[in-house]
């Protein structure tokens, strides 16, 4: 038996690690509606968040600067929301209906390319 650790560095997957400086400091997540402006479309992009809460407050942030296009491909998942959301959450990011998804470790990388965002507030 041959044990090989390929690491968790992927060509498809971006890492970008922000911290803010207070817990409702968003702004440095404009970036990820950014590319729809100058593109014409939402890259996928997954923003891992410590908490519930955290997750909402993003969710909502976004959505209010999201041009009305956009505004339903924007998601969040934690473990508080039930298990036939979760799943449809999770099946309409797979599809790429919902591009950016703001998530608590509830969430494990479902898809082939995507920005990944990891917020920790402290």
């Amino acid at each position: 038996m041959f044990l090989i650790n390929l690491g968790n560095d992927r060509i498809n997957i971006t890492p970008v690690v922000h911290r803010l400086g207070s817990p409702t400091e968003y702004s440095a997540l404009k970036f990820t509606l950014d590319e729809a402006l100058c593109r014409g479309d939402l890259v996928r992009t997954i923003v891992y968040v410590n908490s519930e809460d955290t997750a909402r407050r993003i969710w909502r942030y976004l959505r209010k600067l999201a041009p009305d296009e956009y505004k339903d491909h924007l998601e969040y998942i934690h473990a508080g929301r039930g298990e036939d959301t979760k799943q449809e959450i999770m099946h309409r990011f797979r599809m790429g209906e919902i591009r950016i998804w703001i998530a608590t470790e509830v969430a494990g990388m479902v898809c082939r390319s995507v920005h990944l965002v990891h917020i920790q507030c402290l």
